[in-house]
């Protein structure tokens, strides 16, 4: 139980990380957007 629980944890972190990452990017994409209007 223990074990699965750590595993779960470090999943969301990963997915949370891919996330945020992926917003980043279109953030920046919509700045770069924004900046050649």
């Amino acid at each position: 139980m223990k074990f699965s629980l750590g595993w779960i944890s470090k999943f969301k972190s990963i997915y949370f990380r891919s996330l945020l990452r992926k917003r980043i990017k279109e953030y920046q994409k919509l700045k770069m957007d924004f900046a050649k209007t």
